[in-house]
């Protein structure tokens, strides 16, 4: 539907619902239809008499409501597209927006009033010979650039927005310069300035890519459904920056991602699940894919071969198939985030109590750690006096913590206690980010070191029996 037929269709329907007396900013504007949550028509409406109204008036039933007044709410604030002003009064008038929502203000960032969108746009110098560089350029570059260097006045960074140009190029006049007037002692003294400026760039460069990172605006996951493929993409790379983001102020190490790195990260993911498909079957949509990508957006950090052992751990069970993996993940992609290791022990036991199937209609449950897992299931039996739980509601045998709680006055943590979890091997560290229930901070050569000591003391304890040694030291 062309752009200003849906807003036409939209004018038409509201201003009716406006004659009705209904306040379409209480409507719900999504619900589950189908067992999944989307974007409502006209005729799902939680509306009373909404099949006479639609009967009356002629309207289509199966206009995308919820999905078109969420798109035009976004262009109102200037989330996504714009408004021209009589759609703004309209929207305000019929009660599609709050009129008290005003105008975002424009969130471009300014350097001495100039802007950085423009700054990377400014026509640039080409160097191809010292001799085809302007003059005047030159001239400006030594009279100017140089001896805030040398003083330490200026970020190079600062220098290739106030020249329009790279900072390879400004450093190539400079050394020419040095070259051609023969001062190998102020060429010195320049390359001295030029390395204690070296790092005020970077982080001068990291500044601005945080700073620029955090004015992003992003969408919930209901409303990115109702985007178009280009604003989807858009949104995908501004929400997987801001996740970084995030974990740099965490952890330092966490590199920032430029907008170029994100989308070379995305289409390196989208294509090992296009890949996924067959001729005649699409398992994964790019619809599919970016959506998932959005939910879970460390998703981009997971290599092809870690992603393979995954689907490879899936479907080693009997009654998980490829296609059962695919429509596991691509409900809950989280659950791609944790190690095989541990997917493994639990989806032991989960067929060990002869509840494997539970993972397709809730798969999310695969973030529920082992130990938490193996507790819930064995206070599921004692509840219930039975060790057979085939019947028994899946919620009422994965008990949410809050409702452990209030209902039965116990907490996850004393649950573990109370059935411990025993495993033959150390449960290493996993890392996750997004969605996540918790994080285990035991290092990997920390547990590896714990091994290797109570392997020693299991050794000793074998040889001391054999040579006929008491437990109390007696021969």
């Amino acid at each position: 539907m062309a752009n200003s037929d849906w807003k036409k269709e939209l004018k038409k329907i509201c201003t009716i619902l406006k004659e009705q007396k209904i306040d379409i900013l209480k409507l719900a504007m999504s619900g589950i239809v189908d067992g999944k949550r989307q974007f409502l028509t006209l005729k799902d409406m939680n509306i009373e008499g909404i099949d006479k109204i639609i009967s009356e008036n002629n309207l289509n039933p199966n206009f995308e409501f919820g999905k078109f007044v969420n798109r035009f709410r976004l262009a109102y604030n200037e989330t996504i597209g714009k408004l021209s002003e009589e759609e703004r009064q309209f929207g305000e008038e019929l009660g599609i927006v709050k009129n008290n929502i005003g105008k975002r203000s424009p969130r471009l960032k300014r350097i001495d009033n100039i802007h950085v969108r423009k700054i990377s746009k400014s026509k640039k110098f080409t160097y191809v010979r010292r001799t085809k560089k302007p003059k005047e350029f030159i001239d400006k570059v030594i009279n100017e650039a140089l001896p805030k260097i040398l003083i330490g006045d200026t970020a190079f960074v600062e220098l290739e927005n106030e020249f329009g140009t790279s900072y390879a190029t400004i450093d190539r006049i400079i050394c020419d310069y040095y070259a051609q007037t023969g001062d190998n002692d102020g060429l010195e003294q320049y390359k001295e300035a030029k390395k204690n400026r070296s790092m005020q760039t970077i982080m001068q460069r990291a500044k601005e890519r945080r700073e620029e990172i955090e004015q992003y605006s992003i969408v919930t996951n209901v409303e990115f459904l109702a985007l178009s493929p280009d604003e989807q993409n858009s949104q995908l790379i501004k929400k997987i920056r801001l996740e970084r983001l995030k974990e740099n102020k965490k952890n330092s190490k966490a590199v920032l991602l430029t907008e170029e790195t994100t989308k070379k990260m995305v289409e390196k993911t989208m294509k090992y699940f296009r890949n996924k498909n067959t001729k005649e079957n699409e398992f994964f949509s790019d619809d599919d894919i970016r959506y998932m990508i959005y939910r879970y957006p460390s998703l981009i950090n997971r290599s092809t071969e870690t992603l393979d052992e995954k689907f490879e751990t899936f479907t080693s069970y009997e009654g998980i198939d490829e296609l059962d993996a695919y429509g596991m993940v691509k409900t809950a992609p989280m659950i791609l985030g944790y190690n095989s290791s541990r997917i493994k022990k639990q989806l032991d036991l989960l067929e060990k109590n002869g509840i494997i199937d539970v993972v397709f209609s809730k798969p999310s449950l695969l973030m529920v750690s082992p130990s938490l897992m193996h507790a819930l299931i064995e206070y599921a039996k004692e509840r219930y006096s039975t060790s057979d739980l085939s019947d028994i509601k899946l919620n009422s045998i994965f008990v949410a913590n809050s409702t452990l709680k209030r209902a039965y006055g116990i907490t996850a943590d004393e649950l573990k206690e109370r059935y411990p979890y025993e495993v033959q091997e150390p449960d290493l560290g996993y890392v996750i980010s997004g969605e996540d229930l918790g994080k285990t901070k035991t290092s990997l050569p920390a547990i590896m070191e714990a091994s290797k000591v109570i392997n020693t003391v299991v050794k000793n304890l074998k040889c001391d029996k054999k040579m006929g040694v008491g437990d109390d030291g007696s021969i």
